[in-house]
């Protein structure tokens, strides 16, 4: 895992650290440093969990109070608010498969671990038991251990085709939550797990969870001395260490790019050279390929609204243009409907609502990110000046994350509907492309490109973390995070 870059964030670029600024930033890193001591003076369980007064909230007074003395001048204002790392110590959670639970899924107990700890707020453990607790003593014992277990989730399966679960407040000694779950002899015991972890992450944070999903992403590959780009995927939650394996999706000697999902059905769509142009392509749940649209040019990132309303861009002329895709209930044919004008590059479209669409506008060598209404075409700048990029709007935060160059580097922003406020979220080194939001929206997924590597990231608004997914020295692009559908995609 890498945190976010606090040299970058908090002190700035090195041009920039002797401002005035810079001095109000040495107080947020001062105030950062005894709060991640805080996190990790080990402190009995009863008092690491207390959020009351203590010695090192008096000494984080003392640091504010000293470090004041030196911040007189007038902080100056930005237009744009930065997200700056929090420390805090991460919950203990205990995974108890029993001794009822047959062998066929004992997996279910990793796969839960595994999301925990992409989750970033629980630090999990699995310990078997014998069986379930058979009293309120049994349970306080795993609230008394050395590292104070707050919560508990007990795994059992008292009949072949069932798998029980109950969760415990170790410390109250009561469940919170016992089911009994129906499991077919054809399922997805990895679906099981994925999905039973998004419950529990719901009942434990009120967030709901995003596991039980699909990222893919382009990796390149060479084949003697020919690039090829192939689409791989793979379970969020298991992507927390490098090495984890990702299951190749579409391959072949071409490139494919520009992954999008369905926002409803598991539906995959990307685009795909071939010797005459770019085509746009679906991949369903079978793994069936079929071609979308084979127009001269550029056929490629679709957006699909929830009622089922289709933008693609197209090239026209020599320019990407977005047009918007219905059926002519006459005479039973598909219309393409131009939405941007001739003469300005229209590409990355995304569905505000089902009559709303943002995209990123060129013109005149800048990138702004622009709304359009689909009915009265109106344009509307949201974000202007410089390289602003690749727009993608999450529903469940009424947010756009969009990438933006700053002192040369190109980071992850994001753009507030309701009150027009811009924040950064990534100060790290390398170029930041093609975010794409977790059905939840507590996660953004993104490239960052270092020349001749480019690997996928992982943003937790939870816990304000950075964090890779795909190895270095390969070359990987295009991410795209699936929404939440009954069958995992691509079983």
């Amino acid at each position: 895992m890498r945190n976010v870059d606090l040299k970058n964030c908090l002190f700035g670029h090195p041009e920039r650290r002797n401002t005035a600024e810079s001095k109000g930033d040495h107080l947020k890193y001062f105030i950062w440093i005894i709060r991640s001591i805080r996190s990790a003076i080990s402190l009995p369980a009863y008092a690491r969990y207390d959020r009351r007064g203590s010695m090192t909230d008096l000494l984080l007074l003392f640091f504010l109070a000293m470090t004041s003395l030196g911040c007189a001048e007038t902080e100056q204002k930005l237009e744009v608010a930065t997200i700056s790392p929090k420390a805090y110590a991460r919950l203990p959670f205990l995974i108890v498969p029993t001794d009822r639970l047959h062998a066929a899924i004992q997996p279910i107990a990793q796969i839960i671990e595994k999301d925990f700890v992409m989750g970033g707020q629980f630090e999990p453990s699995i310990k078997p038991a014998a069986d379930v607790p058979k009293s309120q003593t049994d349970l306080k014992a795993l609230w008394q251990e050395g590292r104070g277990y707050p919560y508990a989730l007990f795994l059992s399966q008292p009949m072949k085709n069932t798998l029980e679960y109950r969760l415990y407040d170790t410390n109250a000694a009561a469940m919170l939550i016992g089911k009994r779950i129906v499991i077919n002899a054809d399922a997805d015991i990895a679906w099981v797990g994925h999905q039973l972890a998004d419950k529990l992450n719901e009942l434990l944070t009120g967030s709901a969870g995003s596991w039980a999903s699909l990222l893919v992403a382009c990796k390149r590959e060479k084949k003697g001395k020919k690039d090829f780009r192939h689409i791989y995927g793979i379970c969020p939650g298991q992507a927390y260490d490098q090495a984890s394996a990702w299951s190749p999706l579409v391959k072949g000697s071409t490139i494919h790019f520009g992954c999008r999902w369905h926002p409803t059905k598991p539906l995959l769509y990307f685009s795909e050279h071939t010797p005459y142009n770019v085509r746009l392509v679906s991949l369903d749940e079978q793994k069936t390929k079929r071609i979308v649209m084979n127009f001269d040019g550029h056929n490629m990132m679709p957006a699909i609204s929830s009622a089922g309303t289709t933008a693609v861009s197209i090239t026209n002329n020599g320019y990407d243009r977005l047009y918007l895709y219905h059926v002519d209930k006459k005479s039973n044919r598909g219309i393409f409907e131009p939405l941007t004008p001739a003469g300005m590059h229209a590409i990355a479209p995304s569905f505000v609502t089902d009559n709303q669409l943002v995209f990123c506008a060129i013109e005149n060598h800048l990138a702004t990110i622009m709304l359009v209404d689909c009915t009265t075409k109106k344009r509307t700048p949201l974000v202007q000046g410089g390289y602003n990029v690749a727009p993608v709007y999450c529903p469940a935060k009424n947010l756009i994350a969009y990438c933006k160059k700053i002192d040369g580097t190109v980071q992850v922003f994001t753009y507030t509907m309701a009150t027009k406020e811009n924040k950064q979220l990534t100060c790290t080194p390398g170029h930041k492309d093609e975010c794409t939001w977790s059905p939840c929206g507590n996660y953004i997924a993104y490239s960052v490109g270092f020349g001749n590597e480019s690997r996928i990231a992982i943003f937790s608004f939870k816990t304000l973390e950075e964090r890779f997914i795909t190895p270095k020295g390969e070359f990987w692009t295009f991410p795209a995070w699936s929404g939440i559908y009954e069958q995992r995609p691509f079983a």
